[in-house]
């Protein structure tokens, strides 16, 4: 007997799956022909890109300095040049 149950269970679960998927493949062509045309304007230099993660970091580090309430899980960055390195 549970093997005819299994047929029936896995055909009921399986049908609103079918049929929810050819609602989001119509749904999915009306939006491609909505849409036009999408243009992507410019390029990013490294060294711009390199200093909006830099100030992202900031504003990350800053916030958490801000939320913790014990000063020694502070987080201070700085460059600093170790000894026999010329690297920062």
């Amino acid at each position: 007997m549970r093997i005819i149950k299994t047929p029936w269970i896995t055909l009921i679960v399986c049908l609103p799956l079918a049929t929810g998927a050819q609602t989001t493949d119509s749904e999915a062509e009306e939006l491609d022909a909505a849409i036009d045309e999408i243009t992507v304007v410019g390029a990013r230099q490294l060294g711009a890109m390199r200093a909006k993660v830099e100030l992202a970091e900031d504003q990350v580090f800053a916030l958490f300095n801000d939320l913790n309430d014990d000063d020694g899980y502070d987080i201070i960055c700085k460059k600093e040049t170790r000894i026999g390195s010329q690297l920062p």
